[in-house]
């Protein structure tokens, strides 16, 4: 099982699909078997979060993912975010982040995930938010603050609350 390039690259002929959403080719004994195709979309609270953030005054929304081009495109329209970066490697989402850390100067950068790829990144970032609920422990442990309910509202919460606790 794998995406196309991990398929074909094993010898095994497929069949590109074209359709949107995140591929899981599958062959058994080198012969190719069929294709399953997961499309997940945001979480219900994930655009009003965006909103709210563009509230704060927070402009640029930079999702950083190991998804595919396709599916990354769609999720960053359906949420109106700023730009998404796909197709990354865990050092890579930590090396994207370098670049926009540097575009940033003197700006917070805040880095938002849940599983084991995101961990560095979320170290890396001024403030890390982990989901405590689906996330993996080292993606929790790498986190500044930790969203025990996997809501994403929680985010804009948290920060007024430290505005709140810093005033």
């Amino acid at each position: 099982c794998g995406n196309y390039s991990f398929i074909t690259e094993n010898g095994i002929n497929v069949k590109k699909v074209d359709e949107l959403g995140i591929k899981v080719y599958v062959a058994y004994d080198n012969e190719f078997v069929g294709v399953v195709v997961l499309l997940d979309k945001p979480k219900n609270e994930a655009y009003g979060t965006i909103l709210e953030l563009r509230d704060f005054g927070i402009k640029n929304t930079v999702m950083l993912t190991g998804d595919n081009k396709e599916y990354a495109s769609f999720v960053r329209k359906e949420l109106k975010m700023s730009k998404s970066i796909s197709e990354l490697l865990p050092n890579e989402k930590v090396e994207e982040l370098e670049k926009i850390i540097l575009e940033n100067k003197k700006k917070t950068t805040a880095f938002v995930g849940d599983g084991v790829n995101d961990a560095p990144t979320l170290m890396r970032s001024d403030i890390g938010f982990s989901m405590g609920c689906i996330g993996s422990d080292l993606a929790i442990e790498s986190s500044d603050v930790v969203i025990t309910d996997d809501n994403l509202s929680k985010i804009p919460y948290s920060i007024k609350l430290a505005k709140r606790t810093k005033k």
